[in-house]
């Protein structure tokens, strides 16, 4: 059984993803504002902003739109102010203040009482300022994906700060779920740049698994500086005393167009990604086996896009090196290996997607080599369709030998199948089915059911896997994620 305190089957790099889009729009509107002011303002000599009956002063300049009880303009000092329930229209979105002040000699400006709605987002803060160095500062804001006055659940930020450079840096995060702030995160750090990626899970997690029983997880990512920072992850459970991640990182550019992170890596108990959930043999159960890193060096190069004939193809690469323990084999050898993916992009069959992603990973030890080749094909509709549905065909191959099991292939072929759709009669209700189906031995790895309630900016869930017999029930915050199980895509036990 898993039961998650903050989300359940999330995307946590979509969460990610999405925040920074909603930080970006933020900091967009603003700068939309100081563009607004700047081809805007009238010279001293120039008619006073148009004022409709309504008695609201009015500037338009396409695409933003501003309104107010009374906008006004100092040649002199050259300062700006709109003053009484300001409305600003802009292509990023829809945004309200009780006041805005803008100096064009000084270059800075601030918001008093900013909100703005950028579906599906909403934000309040108390104020939203930029000064001449291009620094915004948003101060006591809030976000959140609920269209409420009284939302069910927020994050709230006593200071986000976004650099000229767009690198962010939020102060005091909390999640207020009910009305009630559940935990706080003393700092937070990173990237607006919609090219750069974050690896984003949540912070606390309690629930219940066959693994671990009752268990208590935490991950917190503490930034060192700008590009490097410690990640610290663990899992506490009545079963297993501990299993975590303790890593030292720092994001390095190669060229402009390569960048990566390089890391160290020590860990208990990890899963293998590249692990198949199977048995090999009747007596050789393999779905509790874990790795642990004695230490590693890893590096891993972000998605290259290429360009010309390839464009919408995508390159990703990395490598590792140390030493590694396989439990519950008792497994321990030194270990290097490297591994690359191409991605093609999704071509449109009528409402439906296609892709494709290939993988190679070359693993050496002191006596073996170890290869592993996996290619997946992948058909499915838009993800965020009324009626979901994916079908993926993966096909697996290895040679050589290697001392440990998490690097070998159980299933040569396998279908991976999902539907998710609204339940007849409901409005809120859907229901989800998922299935694995081993095409060597022509049977079902892994069967699983699930009911949704859908909410305006939540979704729960009751699930059931066949796998160990598993019984789920979490929520997901729609604006972060979905309940779509997904096969995944290519990866490799680095």
């Amino acid at each position: 059984m898993m039961i998650m305190a903050m989300m359940n089957r999330m995307t946590w790099h979509d969460a990610a993803s999405r925040l920074r889009r909603l930080s970006l729009w933020v900091v967009l509107c603003l700068a939309g504002i100081s563009c607004l002011a700047e081809e805007a303002p009238a010279p001293p000599d120039a008619p006073a902003p148009e004022t409709p009956v309504s008695g609201r002063a009015v500037i338009t300049r396409s695409p933003y739109a501003l309104s107010a009880d009374s906008i006004s303009f100092d040649g002199d000092s050259q300062e700006f102010v709109a003053e009484g329930s300001a409305e600003i229209k802009a292509p990023q979105g829809l945004f309200t203040a009780g006041n805005i002040h803008y100096n064009f000699s000084k270059k800075t400006g601030y918001l008093e009482d900013a909100k703005g709605t950028v579906d599906p987002f909403h934000f309040r803060a108390e104020t939203l300022t930029l000064d001449a160095t291009n620094l915004k500062h948003m101060q006591e804001s809030e976000l959140t994906t609920c269209a409420k006055e009284h939302p069910h659940f927020a994050l709230y930020a006593r200071d986000f700060v976004v650099k000229p450079d767009n690198k962010y840096e939020a102060r005091h995060v909390s999640v207020i779920f009910g009305g009630r702030r559940l935990f706080t995160i003393p700092r937070l750090a990173g990237s607006l740049n919609k090219d750069e990626t974050a690896d984003s899970r949540p912070p606390l997690l309690v629930g219940v698994s066959g693994f671990d029983g009752v268990y208590l997880a935490t991950l917190y990512d503490y930034p060192l500086a700008a590009d490097s920072g410690v990640l610290v992850s663990g899992r506490f459970g009545t079963k297993r005393i501990l299993r975590g991640d303790l890593s030292l990182y720092k994001k390095v550019a190669y060229s402009p167009a390569i960048t990566g992170t390089v890391s160290l890596r020590m860990t208990a108990r990890e899963f293998a990604p590249n692990r198949v959930t199977g048995n090999e043999g009747e007596d050789e159960p393999l779905e509790s086996l874990t790795i642990s890193r004695l230490p590693a060096i890893q590096a891993i190069l972000d998605p290259i896009p290429l360009k010309g004939d390839l464009r919408g193809f995508a390159v990703r690469a990395g490598a590792s090196a140390g030493r590694y323990r396989e439990t519950p084999t008792d497994i321990t050898a030194n270990r290097a290996q490297f591994w690359a993916t191409l991605r093609t992009p999704a071509y449109r069959l009528g409402p439906a997607r296609v892709s494709a992603e290939f993988g190679a990973q070359h693993a050496s030890y002191p006596d073996d080599v170890h290869q592993v080749g996996i290619a997946q094909l992948a058909i499915e509709s838009a993800p965020d369709a009324d009626k979901y549905y994916s079908l993926r065909y993966i096909y697996r191959k290895e040679n050589g030998q290697t001392p440990f099991n998490f690097d070998r292939v159980l299933v040569p072929q396998e279908l991976y199948s999902e539907v998710e759709f609204p339940i007849p009669g409901t409005k809120t209700w859907r229901l989800g089915l998922n299935n694995r189906l081993d095409l060597e031995r022509e049977t079902s790895r892994g069967l699983g059911i699930m009911a949704i309630y859908k909410m305006d900016c939540m979704s729960y869930s009751i699930s059931y896997n066949t796998v160990g017999q598993t019984f789920g029930v979490g929520f997901v915050l729609n604006a972060f994620g979905d309940f779509h199980t997904h096969a995944g895509a290519v990866q490799f036990t680095e």
